[in-house]
This record gives structure tokens, sequence and C-alpha cells, in this order.
């Protein structure tokens, strides 16, 4: 009976969770010059885009790991995830719960057609994931 009711209680917190998500940003994609690398959001998902060998990009998705989940990201051979880091959103001091951004910085290393994905999965539970990203990188 105990573990039914410890079930429900983080069944409840999950759903409340899952409530508590805003909408994506408008989708400001930069264009990239030589001092600012291409930013990618959420709805850049599906989109090929050009890429200089030895340049980079920027690939930014709404995380929350409060939540259990986070991004899982892979590239191809062509590609190096330079960095990745997450930074929370702001917020008031003793807070939980609060979401931010996963930040990824990939250089592309070898021409052609390569690949950047990432699951939003838990860990303890890859198999059902809470979201994808992928983003074809015409490297040359």
């Amino acid at each position: 009976m105990r573990f039914l009711v410890l079930g429900a209680a983080l069944l409840a917190a999950l759903l409340v969770a899952a409530g508590c998500t805003t909408p994506p940003p408008a989708n400001p994609t930069v264009t990239p010059t030589a001092a600012q690398p291409a930013v990618y959001l959420v709805n850049d998902s599906g989109r090929t885009v050009p890429l200089g060998v030895g340049q980079g990009l920027t690939i930014r998705l709404p995380e929350n790991p409060t939540t259990g989940y986070a991004w899982n990201a892979s590239v191809t051979d062509g590609l190096l995830i330079v960095d990745s880091a997450y930074t929370p959103d702001p917020h008031p001091t003793n807070m939980v719960g609060v979401g931010g951004t996963r930040t990824w910085t990939v250089r592309g290393v070898r021409a052609g057609t390569q690949q950047f994905d990432a699951v939003y999965v838990r860990p303890f539970d890859p198999e059902l994931p809470a979201g994808e990203f992928n983003l074809t990188v015409q490297v040359g």
C-alpha cells in the first residue's frame, strides 16, 4: 500500500511539472558571422544548415533536470561537441523546480553531411523520450 501511495504521489508530481512549461520563444535564429556563430533553438529541429570546416555553431534547448529529464546529444564524426553547459533560468533564492537551458557549442571538423541529434530522456527510462532535436549540418 505504501508503494502505491508513493507511486501516486510521484505521478501527480510529474503531471504538475509537465503542466508548468512555457511555450518556446520565437525562433530568433542568428545568421552566423566571423565573430558570432549561428544559434539554433528548439524550433529549428529538422533543418539543414551550412557550416564551414573549423567554424562553430550553438544549439540551445530548454531543459529541466529537476523533472529527471536531460538532453542526451550525439554527433557524427564530422562534428565535434566543444562544450556543453546547463544554465538555470533566473529565479528567487531557494526556489526549486526551476528549468533552464542546455547549450552546446559544436564545431565542423570534416566536410560532408553531418548530424547533431539530441533526445530528452530520463537516464533510468531511455525508452520513453519526452523530446527530440535533430539538425543536419552541411560542413564544407
